[in-house]
């Protein structure tokens, strides 16, 4: 499992299917498989107005959800 970092100005992301679709200057920049995902971090001006993914459970170690 992966943690992504996405801290580009003017990002957007959105959900496509099983995975999240990042799109930068009004074009799509990547795909990842959710699959793959561990952990999203969106760092400031960043919009994910369209994602929706429940969320992990809670682990003692980590603390978060």
């Amino acid at each position: 499992m992966a943690t992504v970092t996405i801290d580009q100005k003017g990002a957007k992301l959105t959900r496509d299917g099983e995975a999240i679709a990042i799109y930068l200057s009004g074009g799509r920049h990547s795909t990842i498989p959710l699959r793959r995902l561990d952990r999203l971090l969106l760092v400031g001006d960043v919009s994910s107005p369209k994602v929706r993914v429940a969320p992990a459970p809670m682990t003692e170690s980590s603390g978060t959800v």
